[in-house]
Formats: C-alpha cells, structure tokens, sequence
C-alpha cells in the first residue's frame, strides 16, 4: 500500500495465469482494503479495476464443479452418511459421518462457502439454537473477502413440521432438517472457543477425542466419494469432476428461485455481494419445462382458459411428475 494501476495489474496478472476464477474481486477487495486504511480514493484506479473486471468475464466459459445439489440429492447424500453411522466399527467412523450430513445439510440451508464450512467455530456468540422457537441460527461473516470484517446472522426454521405430513415423512425430512441437525449435534459435542462445529476426529496424537478441522480438499473428496455411493455420476464425458463443495451454495439459490424468493432476497440471504447469482438461478425455472406443453394445450382450465402469468402457469404443481 498505496496500491497502484501496476501493482493492480500484475496482481491481476498472476491471478489470471493462475486461472483464479476470482482475480477481478480480489483486486476490487486489495483496492477496498487500502481505501479503509485511509488511502484516498483514486477514480483512475476505479476505472482500471472495472476494466479488469471485463477483461476476466472474457473466454471465462461455464463454473467448474457447476453441478447443483438439489434437495432430493442432498436427502440421498445425508442417507449415505446415515448408513455409514449404522454400519461403522467405531465412534470416530460413525463421527465423521455424521460430520459429513451436518456439514452437507448447513451448507445447503445456509448457503456456506466451503472455507465456512471447515473454520466455523462452536461456540455460542456464533450459534444460536431456539429449542422453544424451532429455529436455528449462525452468526456468518458478510462475504466472501469481507475487508471490513462485517459478520450477520442468519436464521433457519424446521423444515419438517409442516402441517399435513405424515410422521414418516416427517422423520425423513428431519434427517436433512438444519434444525434438527443442529440440536442433535450441540447435544452431542462440546461448546467452546476453537471448537469446530463439524470437525473430524482425531485418532492419533494426544488429543483423541477432540475434533480437529476438515481439510478443504479432505472434505471435497469425502463428498465426491458419498455422491458416488448414492449413484451420482460425479465426472462428465470429458473425465472432469461435476461437483464441489460449492454446488451446496447453488443448488441452494436454486431452490430458492423455485420457491418464489427474488432474485435480491436470494442474494441478500446467501450473502452474495456481485451480480453472479443471477448465473446460479438463471436456470431453475427450466426445471418445470417438462410440464410446459402439458399446462399449455392440456384440460380445460389450463393456461388458455386464463390469462396472463397465472393462466401459463396454472396447475404446474399437478402437471410435474
């Protein structure tokens, strides 16, 4: 610091040959950075940093690992993890699974990244569990570079209660419930200070017993290997992987954009500062285009007995199978 056009530049530069997806949002985020150190604003720079931003859209072709979860494989992914607790031979094969379908399940309702996922920290300034209220709730930095260091809450209610399901849909709807995940878990491990909240277990050294951090790349391969077991094909025709920890986060947003939530909500709630989510949900409405010709020229009543927005999309629900 100061930060300059050239050292802007070449940090770009590197980035970029790195093949760092990223680069244009960590030199925006270095240029941020320097400015709340008291550094004055230089429009020059701005303008280079918008023009790098352009440069690295360029050729930048689809999202690795761009394969959503959805919520009816993240159900099959927590069932796999499930097995393996029945199955294991010992407590810290049967912890680790059950690491796994939490951290799967808290990634999905929460929208973690998966830096989140393996530094986040079980203590109660962090985690807030309302039995009472049937909530959960995680205290989350606000973005992905998060220069001013700005953390938000973010709450999620039980899935599983709603009214008109029946107790075994219920129970397996628990199963990939963050509110249930989350009480079984603080009822089954410790609070405090340095603790992950889904860790794994030690089973050398001298502190057996107390969980340690997931690696990145550890976690990753642990999900390729449940997507696997599931029935999941995890590589394309090419031999490139289709998930990463990431598809946790977009299956997510998609779900969501299903739902009915705008495109703001979603991205407010996921804590998504750039315009790419607009990319993760730009598809999920095709997911109904099974249905289109059958709500289209189908039983009267349909779209051409009604108009406008409602009329096209009338009794989709009872189309879709």
């Amino acid at each position: 610091f100061p930060l300059s056009i050239r050292a802007a530049e070449v940090l770009f530069g590197v980035l970029k040959a790195a093949k760092y997806r990223s680069a244009a949002t960590y030199v925006n985020a270095v240029r941020v950075e320097a400015f709340l150190r008291g550094f004055p604003a230089d429009p020059e720079l701005l303008e280079w940093c918008r023009r790098l931003s352009r440069a690295a859209a360029r050729d930048r072709g689809q999202p690795k690992h761009s394969e959503p979860i959805t919520a009816q494989l993240l159900e099959k992914l927590v069932e796999v993890c499930l097995e393996e607790v029945r199955a294991a031979t010992s407590e810290a094969e049967a912890a680790d699974a059950l690491a796994r379908a939490d951290a799967y399940v808290l990634a999905w309702t929460f929208g973690l990244r998966v830096d989140e996922v393996v530094t986040f920290d079980a203590e109660e300034s962090r985690v807030w569990v309302g039995h009472d209220e049937h909530a959960v709730a995680l205290n989350i930095s606000m973005s992905k570079t998060n220069p001013e260091r700005k953390d938000t809450w973010r709450t999620a209610g039980c899935s599983c209660s709603a009214q008109g399901r029946s107790a075994a849909a219920r129970e397996r709807r628990a199963r990939t419930c963050a509110v249930h995940r989350l009480e079984d878990r603080v009822l089954r491990g410790d609070f405090a200070v340095g603790v992950p909240l889904v860790g794994k277990s030690r089973t050398r050294g001298c502190n057996v017993g107390v969980p340690r951090r997931w690696r990145k790349a550890e976690l990753l391969r642990a999900l390729r290997a449940d997507l696997a077991k599931a029935g999941v094909r995890v590589r394309d025709p090419e031999g490139a992987e289709r998930y990463g920890m990431h598809a946790f986060r977009r299956g997510a947003a998609q779900a969501m954009a299903r739902a009915g939530w705008s495109e703001s909500t979603i991205k407010a709630y996921l804590r998504w500062e750039s315009g790419c989510v607009a990319l993760y949900i730009a598809e999920a409405p095709l997911a109904l285009s099974r249905g289109f010709a059958a709500s289209l020229w189908g039983a009267p009543g349909r779209a051409f007995c009604q108009p406008g927005v409602q009329g096209s999309l009338a009794n989709m629900d009872g189309v879709i199978r």
